[in-house]
């Protein structure tokens, strides 16, 4: 959660296969509702470790879209309300 006002949020993607093995050169993509990523949506790929990351700048509470492989996933990165 980000404080009133907002901010930014890094945000990690870890790929890996069935039992765990890591998942290098997987495709990701996201998309933010508001503000803005700093990919700008670019497609991004993970690593040898399987990982790649993004950061989120927004104000508001925002609902991100992983594309990661084919297989979407949503999750919000919370905005606390101005007390």
């Amino acid at each position: 959660e980000l404080p009133a006002g907002g901010g930014q949020a890094q945000i990690l993607v870890r790929i890996q296969k069935r039992g765990g093995a890591r998942f290098p050169g997987v495709e990701v993509s996201l998309k933010s509702s508001t503000g803005t990523l700093f990919s700008g949506g670019r497609v991004l790929v993970t690593d040898a470790s399987g990982m790649t990351r993004d950061r989120l700048t927004t104000k508001k509470t925002a609902t991100v879209t992983l594309n990661a492989g084919g297989t979407r996933y949503r999750f919000q990165v919370q905005v606390a309300e101005t007390p």
